[in-house]
């Protein structure tokens, strides 16, 4: 299906691209994730975090383990809607694409791809 191919791109892309400097300056992630306050050890999650969205973002990208990835991804995404709405109030325009990458995943997870390496594989997982 093209839109799950489309979708699964630029989700692919938009956490990769959030995920590499995660990785890159650990530092400045263990500052954010202090900020959190529940999650210790800091070092731990900051490089869960990173390792989460990087290589969850590569493999949707290239369609691999699509369903897990956009399963590990979705509860970083609703762990971020929990602290936009609830914990520091934001307004919406705030969280918007924290909202529609949480869709985007929930879509992922209910549509089989093609154009994948899971399809190339024969891979179904759901």
């Amino acid at each position: 299906m093209a839109a799950s191919l489309i979708i699964r791109l630029i989700v692919g892309i938009i956490f990769l691209t959030h995920g590499f400097p995660k990785l890159q300056n650990l530092d400045k992630t263990k500052d954010f994730i202090m900020t959190l306050r529940w999650f210790k050890p800091v070092t731990l999650w900051a490089i869960i975090l990173g390792t989460t969205e990087f290589f969850g973002g590569l493999f949707l990208l290239i369609g691999f383990m699509t369903k897990i990835a956009a399963a590990l991804l979705l509860i970083v995404m609703l762990i971020a809607l929990i602290y936009h709405v609830f914990v520091w109030k934001d307004s919406f325009k705030n969280y918007e694409l924290s909202l529609l990458l949480t869709a985007c995943l929930i879509a992922l997870l209910m549509l089989n791809g093609e154009f994948s390496v899971e399809g190339m594989i024969g891979w179904n997982l759901g």
